[in-house]
């Protein structure tokens, strides 16, 4: 408790000194050991009032902890006030996820008490050893189960937990009260390339993945729809025109994958449409656990390095290999920037880079059947011919 001069006491848990007025509460610190509280109050505050206050606070604390309701002030507390507040969010549940793995940390502490060096430390480890205890979607009626994994989290997604804490504090404090995750910079990204694998060994990956299960007939969607999981979470069984072929993805105000249009579906895409109805599995889903589903699923098989992201990456760059058509994979997969189109086009699936490679193969083949090719000059490799090991010289042992 700091000492701000002389103390007087006013009433019982009531001082005034050179600052103004001190109310002591009964609390707890960060480890659940007893210890005092101290609220400030200007010197010309009403004592009747204060008491008044100071008694109905500890009243309301008292029947917090006999009912077995988190105590006030902590941060568990904190969360579940700001997560009301933000209930008409369109990313409502994932920022119940993400606050989750804070409440998680930091649950029994003051939030006040929270310092940016905490922060931060936390952050450090997500990216480099990966969380401890992940949560995933509970069933129906069940609480949220929480798993052991250890992997390094991407910089994406410790950048939206950040921003969900950082908001918590503007949203409960105000924009310009004290935020320590301000302090906190969010990770950089690093510069997308894209991965997009053969059709054959998108066929070979998704022969991992458990059948009928919702998470799998998701996966089977990206794959052969290219929708994003932040698109995929809007599109309803109304959206869905099996008999015409094509699926309405609503948009959004801001954010990636906000441009929504119709999607034409091949028939692989109708089919996979078609196990998600069955499994009644449209609408809102956890996109953590789609991704621990897809890691807990890949990496045993060999299928190390992967997100689910790759299933559109590799849809749309085999599109662009058969049709060599840009304009045509932008407006398929929405994307405002051609830019954007370009991490699926790049250097590697070039038309004109492609058509130059094949034509120098096809002339170095041409050549070798007219027998016209030439050895390079200061280069004369042991086997150059065949038989010249047959002719090479024994060697000769001394008696």
């Amino acid at each position: 408790m700091p000492r701000r001069g002389k103390r007087i006491r006013l009433a019982k848990g009531i001082f005034k000194d050179a600052s103004g007025i001190a109310i002591i509460l009964p609390s707890t610190d960060e480890k659940g050991r007893f210890r005092q509280e101290e609220q400030r109050r200007p010197a010309d505050s009403n004592l009747a009032k204060l008491k008044a206050w100071r008694e109905d606070e500890i009243k309301k604390r008292k029947d917090r902890k006999n009912a077995g309701l988190l105590p006030s002030g902590t941060f568990a507390a904190d969360a579940l006030t700001y997560l009301a507040a933000v209930t008409a969010l369109p990313t409502y549940r994932q920022r119940c996820v993400d606050i989750g793995y804070w409440v998680a940390i930091f649950g029994h502490r003051r939030r006040e008490s929270l310092q940016s060096h905490e922060i931060r430390a936390v952050r450090d480890r997500w990216l480099t050893v990966g969380p401890k205890r992940v949560q995933r979607a509970p069933a129906p009626g069940q609480k949220a189960v929480w798993v052991d994994i250890a992997a390094p989290l991407g910089p994406q997604t410790v950048a939206l937990r950040l921003r969900a804490l950082e908001n918590l504090w503007t949203v409960l404090d105000g924009k310009k009260a004290k935020n320590p995750v301000r302090d906190v910079p969010e990770p950089e990204e690093a510069t997308a390339r894209p991965k997009g694998l053969p059709q054959r060994v998108i066929a070979q990956l998704l022969k991992v993945f458990p059948p009928g299960h919702p998470m799998t007939a998701r996966l089977h969607v990206m794959a052969h729809v290219g929708l994003a999981q932040s698109e995929l979470q809007r599109v309803e069984a109304q959206d869905i025109n099996l008999a015409g072929r094509s699926v309405w993805v609503p948009g959004r105000k801001k954010g990636r994958g906000a441009r929504g249009g119709a999607v034409p579906l091949s028939p692989a895409g109708v089919a996979a449409f078609r196990d998600l109805l069955k499994l009644d599995a449209c609408g809102s889903f956890n996109t953590s656990s789609l991704w621990h589903f897809f890691q807990r699923h890949a990496r045993p098989a060999g299928f190390v390095g992967l997100t689910p992201y790759v299933l559109r990456h590799s849809l749309f760059t085999g599109i662009y290999l058969a049709s060599g058509d840009e304009g045509a994979v932008k407006t398929i997969a929405r994307h405002a920037a051609a830019s954007t189109t370009r991490h699926y086009t790049g250097a590697a699936a070039n038309p004109r880079a492609v058509a130059a490679m094949a034509a120098h193969t096809a002339a170095g083949k041409r050549q070798a059947r007219a027998g016209r090719a030439r050895a390079v000059p200061g280069f004369a490799p042991a086997q150059a011919h065949p038989g010249a090991r047959q002719r090479r010289k024994p060697h000769e042992k001394t008696q």
